[in-house]
Parts: structure tokens; C-alpha cells; sequence
């Protein structure tokens, strides 16, 4: 077993997870990575072990080692009406049924902004992005060029 201590001194990885839970590292990652075919006391005790120790999953590593991070970038104009909030909503939703992640980028109908998350976005952590353009989709879409 893991002494909990040693864990809050540096980050805790995959492979502390798998020892304290007394599995594989694959099993510890099919259990992180909603895989199905798991046994649900396996990952009940995985599980444990993630809360036990603060497993927090590493994002960029998670990214490099498989090629994908499972997250998509959502830029909106603003957060300040219902509108906005409810498409959200619904993406979130979608996305989480599809065992992806949302990352929310807000401009404050900065222009600058826009343009600089538009180009960014693919450079990061995310797979994709979308856009919840304002009513007037031509002169926006000419800024983000």
C-alpha cells in the first residue's frame, strides 16, 4: 500500500493508483477511461484509490499518450443570458455522453479574444471546438479570419 503522505509531496500518477488498488495500470486506465468491461468490485476498489491518494488525471499527459484528450473547447460571447446557457447545457450533455469533456472559453465579445481562442484552441488541450456565434454570423465570421 501507498503511504498517503509521500503521495501529497509529489503528483499522484496512474501507476501509484494500480498499486494501492492491487491492479494493472491498463485496468486502472480502462477504469479512468469509463471502459465497460470492468468488474464493478475492480473498480470500486480503483476508485478508492483515486479518492484515497487525489489521483488528479494530467491532461496534457493524457494527451500525448493517446493521441486524443477527450475534450472539446466551447468558445461563447458571453455567460449573461439564458440563451447561452442552455445551449451549454445541451452540449455538455452530449459530450458527456460521448465521454468527452467541455472547456469553456468566454471573450466578452472581445474580438481579440475570439481570434486569439479561435487560434489557439487547436494548439491545446482540445480536440475541437464550437462556436456559439452571435446573430450576425458574416462580420463574425470575417473578424475571426
Amino acid at each position: 500500500m501507498i503511504n498517503e503522505s509521500d503521495c501529497k509531496k509529489r503528483r499522484v500518477t496512474i501507476r501509484d493508483v494500480a498499486r494501492d488498488s492491487g491492479v494493472s495500470y491498463a485496468t486502472v486506465s480502462r477504469v479512468l477511461s469509463g471502459y465497460a468491461f470492468v468488474k464493478e468490485t475492480t473498480r470500486n476498489r480503483v476508485m478508492e484509490a483515486v479518492e484515497r491518494l487525489g489521483y488528479v488525471a494530467n491532461l496534457p499527459a493524457r494527451s500525448l499518450a493517446g493521441g486524443r484528450s477527450q475534450i472539446i473547447g466551447l468558445l461563447v460571447p458571453n455567460l449573461d443570458n439564458g440563451y447561452v446557457g442552455t445551449i451549454t447545457q445541451g452540449i455538455d450533455q452530449a459530450l458527456a455522453h460521448a465521454n468527452y469533456d467541455l472547456m469553456l472559453y468566454t471573450s466578452h465579445r472581445h474580438p481579440g479574444k475570439e481570434s486569439y481562442y479561435v487560434s489557439a484552441m487547436p494548439n491545446g488541450l482540445t480536440e475541437g471546438m464550437l462556436l456559439i456565434a452571435p446573430l450576425v454570423p458574416a462580420a463574425y465570421l470575417d473578424s475571426l479570419r
